[in-house]
Parts: C-alpha cells; sequence; structure tokens
C-alpha cells in the first residue's frame, strides 16, 4: 500500500461579540514573489449583522507588518466611526503580542505598534484577541 493521503476539513465559527461590542476580524497578507501586501477587515455587530468592511492595497512589507496594518487600519476606522466596543480579532498570535507586549525601539515594527497602542489608550475599550 502506498502512502495515506488525507483532507480534514475544519470549520472555524463565528462567535458574536457581547451585547453593544463591535467585532472586526482583520487579516493581513503579502506575497514575497510577487511583492505585494495587502489588509482588510469584516465589522459586525452581536447579531451578526454586517456593518462594514474594507480592503487596502499597501506598500512592500513583511508579513508581521501586513498583519499590524490590518489592525492599525481598522482600529483607526473604528475610532473615527465612534464605535466604543471592539474586539479585534486576528490570525497572529505575534501580533497580538507585539501589540499587548511592545517592542524595541530598534525592531522595524515599533512606529506601527507605538500606534497602535496609542489608539487603544484613548477613551474606549478595545480588545485584541488572536484566533486560529
Amino acid at each position: 500500500m502506498d502512502g495515506i493521503i488525507s483532507l480534514l476539513t475544519s470549520w472555524v465559527k463565528w462567535d458574536p461579540p457581547d451585547i453593544d461590542w463591535i467585532k472586526l476580524n482583520s487579516d493581513g497578507a503579502f506575497n514575497p514573489s510577487h511583492q505585494l501586501a495587502a489588509c482588510a477587515g469584516v465589522f459586525r455587530n452581536h447579531h451578526d449583522i454586517f456593518l462594514t468592511a474594507f480592503a487596502q492595497r499597501l506598500t512592500y512589507v513583511s508579513v508581521p507588518e501586513a498583519e499590524l496594518s490590518a489592525v492599525l487600519y481598522v482600529i483607526e476606522r473604528a475610532w473615527v466611526m465612534r464605535i466604543l466596543r471592539l474586539i479585534v480579532e486576528t490570525d497572529s498570535a505575534n501580533v497580538v503580542r507585539l501589540i499587548m507586549l511592545g517592542c524595541n525601539e530598534t525592531n522595524p515594527l515599533f512606529s506601527i505598534v507605538q500606534r497602535i497602542q496609542h489608539l487603544m489608550r484613548k477613551d474606549w475599550m478595545v480588545r485584541i484577541h488572536h484566533i486560529f
């Protein structure tokens, strides 16, 4: 018998936020062979009602920078929209760690992490969650 190949499909279930919270699912991507990057996100409320979405092409960046750019963009947008309770979900544990713990000034991501942290300290509630 030759090797066995199997395909396992797992469904990731979206869980709504608590009442009066808005949940944003964000993602960033980078294709090094084409030097292309983008970020995108979708805002939904606790009834799973679509509120708005975005997609943004980015200049040449790394994968972590694309992921962080997605988070920054959505937090900026949520602040302008006057969303007072925001849950940001990202599939990058590294991004969550950088935002929560910060990074050294010599890290090339320092500036964007600082901007995100500054926005999160404003007069509103923002939670960052890692999903997978």
